[in-house]
């Protein structure tokens, strides 16, 4: 391997990491036992006030720590490492569209650097190998392996990478309950990420969206959290579809569908709420509310939306911007969520699709940046953006909820928010580290695949509307390697990597559905299976 000639000034190495022969659908899970913790927006705004006053009161000192020690330091031959992160680009694919000459910024990197197929971990998934690119250490360092694991005490999954406990001491005044600590929320990821290794030497590292980083950690630098992130309702991606059609069965996975009521003789509007996360405020937990008032238009294809004295209007067939949810919790307490709207039909019945909700980066009911203040910062400075971990609802689509354009739109839409933090970042990095991860590709890959072969058994629709979409993700992708590429400095060292590659999936084998079938694997008394996470399983 060649390094790059030094003399030049500028650095850059193109890595890419392929797994063989196996590939796994999108994981937008639900976590059993995650949990919510709530976290008024008053207090992050005082622990933010605080840590301010806090940094102003040691600067003379950290001055000194800093003029006494700077000298001991060896002479660095980089100024700023930066990280590009493609998860789930593909080594094969990528040289294929390299030789057609489709990537010609990857090209130029490869040339200016090196290219090189690494082996990736094993199993070769997400949350796995970003642990390993982390730490520097594989599953049995780092303690993950899957994206769930096995509670040892009732057989239901957990979420690997993350614990949030509830709050077992309150105060009990009337039908309120004042909680007297906050939830522990642990990180579960072993062994130290290379940032930490940088800020023992006093290096700065922003870190934007790397899996498994729920919740930050603390270290010099800042770091938005990503993979395992929840949505307000304490789960890793929940979806509502509020409509008029009869609830024949439910949505197997990753939503819930909502009959919505039409207002007495007033056949085009409807009232119902919007549930959140559950009250840790009052006796039994019950979930807060906000209404939600519905007016169509149907000759105009136009719906009117209150959402608790605000209102909006959505066009049929058209993605919302971001719209912003408050729960009031308790008198001087509301929790905030942002959410995306879709009316995907307004005629006869009507449907209104629900994204998750999004924790609101502005007023966050959990930590997840570090410093606290950090996602607001970047709300302020880019716009609402989506904070769950999984952020492209590949659940609603598997479901048919919503259509193969709304979902590229979605997925298209996080890549440009996270693009905007990118381009921020690095502006503003004079010297340090600054990673990014971008999850399109994965996401792109998975849902669309489908598109690439004949026959595959997951097509729904024939056609080559969006035959070429995990074409156009990956020349995305070199848009951003080339800008980057023109925006680099002397002494600059560019990592493009990526975690695992992507193949063809067309049929899997539910062991559990096979035991239970031939009678090895026995329900609870009562139980019909209906239950999510196998929990009428009698272990």
């Amino acid at each position: 391997m060649k390094l790059p000639d030094l003399a030049t000034g500028k650095a850059a190495i193109l890595v890419i990491v392929l797994t063989i022969g196996i590939a796994y659908p999108a994981l937008a899970y639900i976590g059993p036992g995650a949990g919510f913790a709530l976290v008024s927006s008053v207090g992050v705004l005082l622990v933010t006030v605080l840590l301010a006053l806090l940094s102003l009161l040691l600067w003379p000192l950290r001055s000194l720590w800093w003029v006494a020690f700077r000298g001991r330091r060896a002479r660095a031959w980089v100024r700023r490492l930066i990280v590009v992160g493609f998860d789930g680009q593909d080594a094969a694919l990528t040289e294929r569209f390299m030789a057609e000459g489709k990537l010609p910024n990857f090209s130029r990197l490869a040339k200016m650097g090196c290219y090189s197929r690494l082996r990736s971990t094993y199993p070769s998934i997400t949350p796995v190998a970003w642990s390993t690119f982390s730490t520097g250490t594989g599953p049995g360092r780092h303690g993950i392996f899957d994206f769930l694991e096995r509670d040892r005490r009732s057989y239901l999954p957990l979420l690997s990478s993350v614990q949030i406990d509830r709050v077992e001491r309150s105060l009990k005044i009337g039908r309120w309950r004042l909680p007297l600590h906050k939830p522990a929320i642990r990180l579960l990821r072993k062994s130290k990420p290379y940032w930490k290794v940088l800020a023992e030497h006093r290096i700065w590292s922003t870190i934007l969206r790397m899996p498994v980083s729920f919740p930050p950690e603390r270290f010099r630098g800042a770091q938005l959290s990503a993979m395992c992130t929840p949505d307000l309702l304490g789960t890793q991606g929940t979806f509502l579809l509020y409509t008029t059609r009869p609830v024949r069965e439910r949505i197997r996975e990753g939503g819930i569908r909502i009959g919505l009521p039409r207002v007495p003789g007033e056949p085009h509007r409807y009232e119902t709420v919007i549930q959140g996360p559950d009250n840790a405020f009052r006796e039994g937990n019950p979930p807060l509310e906000t209404a939600l008032r519905i007016a169509a238009d149907r000759a105009g294809q136009r719906t009117r939306i209150g959402i608790d004295g605000d209102n909006f209007e959505l066009v049929t067939g058209r993605l919302s911007p971001w719209l912003s949810l408050k729960f009031r919790a308790a008198p001087g307490v509301t929790i905030a969520g942002l959410c995306r709207m879709l009316v995907s039909e307004a005629d006869e019945e009507f449907s209104l699709y629900v994204s998750p909700i999004s924790i609101d980066p502005e007023r966050p009911a959990m930590p997840i940046s570090h410093p606290p203040y950090y996602a607001g910062y970047l709300a302020k400075m880019i716009g609402p953006y989506s904070t769950l971990g999984l952020a492209e609802d590949t659940w609603a689509l598997n479901e048919g909820v919503i259509d193969d354009a709304t979902f590229l739109k979605m997925a298209l839409d996080v890549e440009d928010e996270r693009e905007r933090m990118f381009w921020r970042a690095l502006d503003r990095l004079r010297r340090g580290s600054l990673a990014c991860v971008f999850d399109a590709t994965d996401r792109v890959q998975h849902m669309f695949w489908r598109y690439t072969e004949e026959g595959h058994p997951a097509l729904r629709e024939p056609g080559t509307r969006h035959a070429d979409a995990i074409e156009q993700i990956y020349l995305r992708n070199d848009r951003l390697v080339g800008k980057l590429l023109g925006r680099l400095k002397d002494k600059d060292l560019l990592l493009v990597v990526s975690d695992h590659g992507m193949t063809s999936f067309r049929r899997g084998c539910n062991l559990n559905r096979w035991l239970h079938d031939n009678g090895y694997l026995a329900l609870k008394e009562g139980a019909d299976g209906s239950s999510p996470w196998l929990r009428d399983v009698d272990w």
